[in-house]
Parts: structure tokens; C-alpha cells; sequence
């Protein structure tokens, strides 16, 4: 049997139990990675443990709710797109009023339409990854250029050049967008080798490991695991 790619990841938050569990099963035939949380414990771990594409809410959740939802995704990973589905004009001007970055979505709008703003934005997402960013990222020392997959720092020597592997490059890149931040081992895994087991899991740490040994020559450089959870690219120019 041929195993069908995901096309993304995506995380229901609705009060309406019926209403998640067909968006659910709608959305998993349709080859996305679902996920469904009814309350803030479920909501961040979700957040953290995955590597999500899409938050859809709606406004019958409580205000403070998606707030706090939105604030938490955007400060974990600021790609992460919000969309909430409001049933009129008054309510979209409410959820607007809480100056959000929000896409505000129609409740009279098929789910067929739903699902085609989801497969056109993750195509933008998939095709603007490297636009969207610098190619260019200071680590202590070091510089990374991402489009060269190079790391390079300066000596007594002169710049001492490493050539990264495209997989190491991937991974270094995910870490310097999230310079200071937790990502999981679950999205390196899934944005880099495109799957989540134990062989993964074991190469991951092999992946990590060399990455520690390229910034030898900078004490300051930290890569630290967190309890299996994930990893922290840190240094003493991290916010």
C-alpha cells in the first residue's frame, strides 16, 4: 500500500464536540495531520509537540481563549497560521477588535472551501520557506549561510569553513529561525526527515551531536536537550 505524504498539520480548537469530530475525520481523509483540543493544557501541548500549520477556532470560543491560543502558537512558531470562523459581521468585528494576526473565515463557506485555503496556503508556506527568511544567521562566532550550507568562523588561522550536509543544513536552519526557543524533537523529525520513529529518532541525536562538535571553537554556543522534549539553540547574542 502506498503511503500518502501529509499535506499539513492542523489544529481544531471549537466548543462544538459533533462539529470537530467530522472536521476530523473530513480532514484526515483529505491527507492532513489532525489534532483536537478541548481546553489550554491540551492546546500547548499540541503546540509543542508537533509541527503545526494551521490553528482553526471559531467564535463561540471564549475571547481569551483564542488570545491566549494565538499569543502562545505565534511565540513558539510564528508561522504557524490562525483562522477563525465567524457566522457574521458582528462577530468578525469582535474577534478583529482583539488585534490578532487572525484570518477571518466565513461560517457560511463550505468545508470543501476550507480545505482549499488550507492546501493553497501550505503550498504558499512550502514554496515561500526559503523567501522567508535571511540567509545569512550569527550564532556566538559562527556564521551560517543557510543558501551555501556553510558554517563558517574566524581564527588565528583565518575563516575556518565547514561544508554542511543537506540534512545538517536543514536542521541548523530550524534551529537559527528558533534561535532561544524549544522545537521539538517531533518537527525536526518531521520537517527535516519527513517522519517521526525510532530509527529517526537515533539519527536526530547523531545529527545533533555533530552540530555541537562544528561550534567547538565557541564556548558560548549552547545546544541544549530538554528532558527528550527537544532542543534549544542558544548563545550570548540570544534574546
Amino acid at each position: 500500500m502506498i503511503k500518502k505524504r501529509i499535506k499539513g498539520s492542523v489544529l481544531f480548537v471549537l466548543n462544538d464536540v459533533s462539529e470537530c469530530a467530522a472536521l476530523q475525520n473530513y480532514f484526515s481523509r483529505k491527507h492532513f495531520a489532525v489534532f483536537v483540543a478541548h481546553n489550554k493544557k491540551e492546546i500547548s501541548a499540541i503546540i509543542r509537540n508537533n509541527a503545526l500549520n494551521f490553528i482553526i477556532t471559531g467564535s463561540s470560543v471564549a475571547e481569551k481563549t483564542i488570545s491566549e491560543t494565538v499569543k502562545y502558537a505565534n511565540n513558539f512558531d510564528n508561522r504557524i497560521i490562525t483562522l477563525c470562523i465567524c457566522p457574521d459581521n458582528e462577530t468578525k468585528s469582535r474577534i478583529t477588535a482583539l488585534n490578532l494576526p487572525v484570518k477571518i473565515l466565513s461560517s457560511q463557506k463550505p468545508v470543501r472551501n476550507l480545505l482549499t485555503q488550507l492546501n493553497a496556503m501550505t503550498t504558499d508556506v512550502r514554496e515561500n520557506l526559503n523567501e522567508s527568511h535571511t540567509t545569512l544567521f550569527n550564532i556566538g562566532k559562527y556564521t551560517f549561510h543557510c543558501d551555501k550550507s556553510l558554517l563558517t568562523v574566524p581564527s588565528t588561522q583565518g575563516t575556518l569553513s565547514q561544508k554542511l550536509t543537506k540534512k545538517e543544513a536543514s536542521l541548523l536552519l530550524l534551529l537559527c529561525i528558533n534561535k532561544g526557543k524549544l522545537v521539538s524533537r517531533h518537527r525536526l523529525m518531521s520537517d527535516v526527515w519527513k517522519k517521526d520513529d525510532s530509527v529517526t529518532a537515533k539519527s536526530l541525536n547523531v545529527y545533533i551531536s555533530r552540530l555541537r562538535t562544528y561550534f567547538g571553537l565557541d564556548k558560548s554556543i549552547t545546544l541544549e536537550n530538554k528532558h527528550s522534549l527537544g532542543y534549544i539553540l542558544s548563545d550570548n547574542n540570544a534574546v
